[in-house]
């Protein structure tokens, strides 16, 4: 049966098949132009020619030196040097002014007082281990910040010369006016 004669049996018309192409057609159509040009502005921003953040290329600095030799060309020669007065020479001065503070300095007391909390709860053996590493007037500090009876067994501990130079280093902290209890 044909199209006409069996809209006549059923007695719905037949729908026009050439409306439905011409939809699949024109969005057919326009899918692969949005395809083409999104790919178009893609490839622009990748050159550069279109400035699109996180897809246009940055410059680098040898693209910013370098001139195609059309641009060389069109810049004029420089001119030649004219005779001026020679500028001398800049001197730096005779009292050059301290460096501005940078920020807060290490305070050795500190420090030495927080190793000193430390070494409180180390035994006396480990310890020595531990002092034979530092100078004379490092541990000193160290131990003048300790408790005095774990500080007197470490100096009970060491060589009777270094014991004795450590003790007159902690003498003299103790005697400074900068010392603090």
């Amino acid at each position: 049966m044909s199209a006409p004669a069996q809209s006549l049996a059923t007695g719905v018309p037949a729908a026009p098949k050439k409306k439905g192409k011409l939809v699949k057609v024109i969005l057919v159509v326009l899918v692969v132009l949005l395809l083409a040009g999104g790919g178009a502005v893609f490839f622009l921003a990748q050159k550069g020619i279109v400035k699109i953040p996180g897809i246009s290329p940055k410059k680098s600095s040898a693209a910013l030196l370098y001139k195609p030799d059309a641009e060389k060309a069109s810049e004029k020669a420089p001119a030649p040097p004219t005779k001026q007065a020679q500028v001398p020479a800049v001197t730096k001065p005779k009292n050059p002014q301290p460096p501005a503070d940078e920020g807060p300095k290490p305070d050795p007391a500190k420090g030495a007082k927080k190793v000193a909390t430390l070494w409180d709860g180390i035994e006396k053996e480990q310890l020595l281990k531990i002092a034979s590493e530092y100078r004379d007037p490092d541990l000193a500090l160290i131990l003048s910040k300790m408790d005095p009876e774990k500080a007197g067994e470490v100096l009970t501990g060491l060589d009777p010369k270094r014991a004795a130079k450590v003790s007159k280093e902690i003498e003299r902290l103790a005697a400074s006016p900068s010392a603090t209890p």
